[in-house]
């Protein structure tokens, strides 16, 4: 796709839409577009109430899935959100009749929709003590026997807790003063299902935090290597439970430098900072988590370098770059894990990408893509989750693609951080998975988990929600490789990839990547003019590669700024290196030496030549130097032999060359002012040397003779 992609290419793109849009009632029930669409589940958690209305949260459900003969325990709080005080609160419980039947009917009650159906109460309520009033927030807790429940077999039932009470707008009658809803997994008959097999592909990327000096900008990602914090919290949460790591080696290398003294920016001023012992633990710690070979619980896949938006880049740069960002992913993991990592499995922003990021993906090396069901449409809707599993083609090539449930996608992926998100996202979640081994319970399916690229959810909830899945009946665990053995099933063999207007709005604009481009050109300029790139390329590519990361997607105004200073930094390099001295130069003979000075003032070699260009060659002539090296923070002075043919001044033009001959740095303009009369300018010379110097001995003698006839007398 060209960068100024007309308008009818996208309105070509909308019976696709149309066709996904149908999915949602569907078994598959997937989001259209997962870009920072909040959980479902978390919007019925904390939707907005009115001044009448109780606020309930949910804050735990034990056990996460009813046993037969066991109890239930639910636990929360109410919130009563201001006006007159609630008096008399009882916290009840109800319970559909009937299981629910697919998954779009979970995603529509998820919603917050509340289609008809038989819901009873169960027997016994809770009462909270004294009167509940504006502002506060009281804790309750239900526990009934499942027994009570009524449930009659295997299924997910829907859960609703309701508050009553007095008070309020409502007067002295008992009412309805608010409600939650969630969803409730029973399966004790195990007997009559075949486990699903699920599959984690388990991100662990940050935001680009250094400049392209290596130098950190910010302490943002520091605090994400605390304990407890985002980073850490990620790479412990599996513990025993296995994983396909999905890595962006430019973490690795942030975490060990960050771990040793290093420099970091505030505001102009740039400073030495100790080592982060906590960055320092956290390398040690991945090292020895992801280390291992795969198969494994220690799997490695590797993300482009940096993580940048490839879909961004296929459609208004040069994809071609995604081939360095993939060679430096290598080099990364190797250098900080001792082997090079998978860099096959590419997996595009959210799953979702057209033929042309597609096919930037197949020619930087990868053999399968990760893709959400929301990107892919069928000409036949399922009737149930197919095992994930299916093949499209890239720019004429077919590609193989490993199919991540969207509808277990969104149930991760809101603001966990809200009152009771985090059991309804549990809830959410375990009755997905659910509900995916019942639609058709003698036929095992393998399913692909893939939570948001940066996800954040508390501390120690992430862990939780693998043990917790873990340990139900109806899921197996298995790794990613597990899943590509699988053929692909009927029901995904027509698939086509749909690409929507919104996904294509929400990648990163033409102008990052124009940034990018701007800083990649100059970059390699400074390159070539170093004796060894070394450290420095390194910088420059993580910094070119963070300008257009995935990270920016949710902070526009914070990635322009990062790109614009990545840009300003390189350019910046460009102008270390200069040439010196005199813009004016006297030659006082037909030959003589013209004096230049280059100074290098970045902190690694340079191998340079100077050439200088007089605009006059029948003037002038000049015998440039070779390739010379100047070391880090040096200056080197140097004589240019010149020979002049005519008087006056001459424009030369003071260019330097890289080793390859391509120009580096601006032109230096210097003039030469040539003062030499030539061999017409010696013979008037001597001739009036020779009369001046004659009239002089004729007046002497006739001096002396006068004085003599003077003095004879």
């Amino acid at each position: 796709m060209s960068p100024g992609r007309p308008a009818e290419s996208r309105r070509r793109r909308a019976p696709a839409v149309v066709t996904a849009l149908s999915l949602l009632v569907g078994a598959l029930a997937p989001a259209l577009v997962a870009v920072a669409a909040p959980s479902a589940a978390v919007r019925t958690a904390t939707a907005a109430v009115t001044q009448d209305e109780a606020r309930l949260e949910l804050t735990s459900i034990a056990p996460a899935s009813a046993r037969p003969g066991g109890r239930l325990t639910i636990r929360g709080n109410l919130v009563h959100p201001g006006g007159e005080p609630f008096r008399d609160v009882q916290i009840g419980l109800q319970v559909s009749s009937t299981p629910l039947t697919s998954r779009g009917d979970l995603a529509l009650i998820a919603s917050g929709a509340a289609p008809d159906r038989a819901i009873r109460t169960v027997p016994g309520t809770t009462s909270l003590a004294g009167d509940v009033t504006s502002g506060k927030v009281a804790p309750w807790q239900l526990s009934v026997p499942v027994k009570a429940l009524g449930l009659p077999g295997n299924g997910v039932y829907v859960l609703e807790v309701v508050a009553t009470g007095r008070g309020g707008s409502g007067g002295e009658s008992v009412r309805r003063l608010g409600s939650l809803t969630t969803f409730l997994p029973y399966l004790p008959d195990q007997k009559q299902y075949e486990p699903t097999r699920l599959t984690w592909l388990w991100p662990l990327a940050a935001t680009p935090a250094r400049d392209a000096h290596g130098v950190f900008l910010n302490s943002a990602t520091a605090t994400e290597f605390t304990p407890g914090g985002r980073l850490t919290d990620l790479l412990t949460a599996p513990g025993r439970v296995q994983v396909t790591w999905m890595l962006d080696p430019e973490l690795l290398e942030t975490a060990q430098a960050m771990g040793k003294p290093h420099r970091t920016q505030d505001g102009r001023r740039t400073s030495e900072t100790d080592a982060n012992p906590d960055a320092a633990r956290w390398f040690a710690d991945a090292r020895g988590r992801l280390s291992g070979g795969c198969p494994g619980p220690s799997c490695v896949a590797a993300l482009p370098y940096a993580d940048p938006d490839v879909a961004a880049l296929a459609h208004h740069g040069d994809p071609g770059q995604l081939l360095r960002a993939v060679a430096r992913s290598k080099a990364a993991t190797a250098s900080a894990l001792g082997r090079e990592s998978d860099t096959t499995v590419a997996w595009p922003w959210g799953g979702l990408a057209d033929s042309e990021t597609l096919g930037a993906f197949r020619r930087a090396g990868a053999k399968t893509v990760v893709l959400s069901s929301a990107s892919l449409v069928f000409d036949r809707e399922p009737t149930y989750t197919p095992t994930g599993r299916a093949r499209v083609d890239a720019e004429g090539a077919p590609l193989e693609v490993l199919v991540a449930d969207q509808g277990l996608s969104d149930a991760l992926a809101g603001d966990l951080t809200l009152p009771g998100a985090q059991a309804m996202a549990m809830q959410r979640f375990l009755a997905e998975t659910a509900l995916i081994t019942l639609e058709r319970p003698n036929q095992a399916r393998t399913i692909l988990v893939a939570p948001p690229r940066r996800w954040a959810p508390p501390a120690g909830w992430s862990g939780a929600l693998l043990d917790t899945v873990d340990r139900t009946p109806w899921v197996r665990t298995v790794s990613l490789s597990a899943l590509s053995k699988n053929h692909v099933p009927a029901a995904y063999a027509g698939a086509r990839l749909t690409y929507a207007p919104a996904a294509a709005d929400a990648e990163l604009s033409s102008a990052q990547v124009a940034r990018m481009t701007q800083a990649s050109t100059s970059a390699t300029e400074v390159l070539r003019v170093l004796a060894r790139p070394g450290l420095l390329e390194t910088d420059y590519l993580g910094a070119l590669f963070g300008s257009i990361s995935t990270a920016w997607r949710d902070n526009r105004v914070a990635g322009r700024d990062y790109a614009n200073q990545v840009v300003d930094r390189i350019n910046g390099d460009i102008g270390e290196v200069r040439i010196l001295g005199r813009t004016l130069v006297t030659l006082s003979s037909t030959r003589g030496t013209i004096p230049l000075t280059v100074e290098n003032a970045l902190e690694q070699s340079i191998k340079v030549r100077p050439v200088l260009r007089p605009l006059v060659g029948s003037r002038l002539t000049v015998t440039n130097p070779g390739l010379i090296t100047i070391g880090a923070g040096r200056k080197q002075t140097f004589q240019v032999p010149a020979e002049a043919s005519a008087n006056g001044i001459t424009q030369v033009d003071v260019q330097l060359l890289d080793a390859t001959g391509q120009p580096f740095g601006p032109t230096t303009q210097l003039r030469v002012n040539v003062t030499s009369f030539g061999k017409v300018g010696l013979v008037v010379l001597i001739a009036a040397g020779s009369v001046l110097f004659g009239t002089a001995i004729v007046r002497n003698v006739r001096r002396v003779r006068h004085r003599s006839a003077e003095s004879s007398p």
